[in-house]
């Protein structure tokens, strides 16, 4: 985080993968975007994946809010799904061991970003319920 890179050559790889549900439980007081997404054993994505992937990847690793980018696969990951990971692609943002919000489709996780990546954004902006 913190360094420029061009988009193009950040990928899934360049993020941690949480692979059991309980994984979000064990996160620290840190601030985290988890990405919810499908992609399949062939490296294929879902439509709305496909979408949201360049500009999601840019912003976790490009971000100076210390926002750290986490990902889970619909394929991969195994335990108890909570239920508000319904669909994906979904985000859900957690800071302080506190769900602050959960974004579901490509449209609005995009519309998110943006806002995020304004350079008067602050997380606590989210928090506030300042920012849907």
């Amino acid at each position: 985080m913190g360094c420029a890179s061009n988009s193009d050559d950040i990928s899934y790889d360049d993020f941690e993968t949480l692979f059991n549900w309980e994984d979000i439980e064990a996160l620290d007081e840190s601030t985290y975007i988890i990405y919810y997404h499908n992609r399949d054993f062939f490296g294929t994505d879902c439509a709305g994946c496909q979408i949201v992937n360049e500009t999601l990847f840019e912003y976790g690793f490009n971000n100076d809010e210390d926002v750290t980018l986490l990902l889970i696969n619909e394929r991969t990951v195994s335990g108890l799904k909570p239920l508000i990971f319904s669909g994906q692609p979904m985000i859900a943002v957690i800071s302080n061991n506190e769900m602050i919000t959960t974004v579901f489709s490509a449209a609005k996780i995009i519309e998110l970003l943006d806002i995020m990546n304004e350079d008067d954004f602050k997380v606590e902006d989210l928090m506030t319920g300042e920012i849907e």
